[in-house]
């Protein structure tokens, strides 16, 4: 890992070398993982609950009944997403400064429990944040549209409307989802400050913006066409069932079909095996990209041979 890598390279890498620690992922991974599938299960039993209690259209008593499980289900299943986000990170930790010992990086890691966390719900409210501006905005494209603004008078005023969903796509490119792709690995590599961390990660970000927008793209695309090939059985699976309760029940639309229950468990198991390699894989991919950064940047291969240099010959003196 000490020759420069390009962005395909660090998808690359990191695909490998998942594929060839997947009995190890799946050892650590399995409990947290099972754990998940079960809060997975209370959700899908709530949403059942509630889907059932509006098929007259209206919203009754028995919507309540809903609640029960849905909130056993998020109790359950951030716990074990949070376990999980510190395993996949301590595994990055390990492969990253190349050690051996994953106990260790995960004893190193847990003390950054806290910082998981307010990182993540930080993320997330910055991201919805993006998404209520961008409806806000097409819900002022389509109001101008439906009024009937039309000629130079309405591309007048849809200019400025459309700039602004420009500026705003931009915004969140440049401000959240660039530095988020290393944002996790400088946690989970370097012992530093919370405030610290993320300076260093939107440092590094800006100082090579565009390779890690390239970088931010190849992973995404990569991501999602593993997801779809290691998905594709159980999405042929998907459509035989929409298919056939469409013909039973004479229902059109996809979105007026209720899957079976077990149609629904099968789904959440398979999806819980897939992303026991998928989630380290997108994790280590910038891992790698994140040690690259610090060899284009900092000059790290060097100072890492100037350092085995030395301790061979402490070694040999010794």
């Amino acid at each position: 890992m000490e020759n420069l890598l390009s962005v395909g390279d660090c998808v690359g890498l990191a695909i490998r070398q998942c594929r060839r620690d997947v009995k190890f992922l799946a050892t650590k991974l399995l409990l947290p993982s099972v754990i998940e599938l079960v809060g997975k299960l209370f959700l899908v039993s709530g949403a059942r609950v509630f889907l059932a209690s509006l098929h007259g259209g209206i919203p009754g008593p028995e919507t309540l009944s809903a609640l029960g499980p849905s909130l056993i289900g998020f109790l359950i299943c951030i716990p074990a997403e949070v376990w999980l986000t510190m395993l996949q990170l301590s595994y990055v930790r390990m492969v990253v400064n190349r050690s051996t010992d994953f106990n260790l990086a995960f004893k190193q890691v847990r003390h950054k429990f806290w910082a998981v966390i307010l990182y993540a719900v930080g993320y997330y409210a910055a991201f919805f944040v993006w998404v209520f501006a961008w409806a806000f905005m097409f819900g002022i494209a389509s109001f101008l549209a439906k009024v009937g603004a039309g000629g130079a008078g309405g591309a007048i005023v849809m200019v400025p409307v459309i700039l602004a969903m420009i500026v705003i796509a931009l915004i969140n490119l440049v401000l959240l989802l660039l530095p988020g792709s290393v944002l996790f690995v400088v946690l989970a590599c370097e012992d530093k400050g919370f405030f610290q961390i993320i300076g260093r990660a939107y440092a590094m970000t800006f100082k090579r913006l565009f390779p890690t927008a390239g970088f931010c793209c190849v992973l995404f695309v990569t991501w999602m066409a593993l997801f779809l090939a290691l998905t594709s059985v159980l999405q042929i699976f998907y459509g035989a069932e929409y298919m056939k309760a469409g013909v039973y029940t004479g229902k059109k639309h996809a979105g007026e079909i209720q899957m079976p229950l077990y149609v629904q468990i099968i789904g959440g198991s398979w999806n819980s095996i897939i992303y026991m390699y998928l989630m380290p894989v997108f994790f280590l991919a910038s891992g790698y990209y994140y040690y690259s950064l610090r060899m284009r940047l900092e000059g790290l291969d060097i100072s890492n041979g100037i350092e085995l240099l030395e301790q061979k010959r402490n070694a040999v003196s010794g």
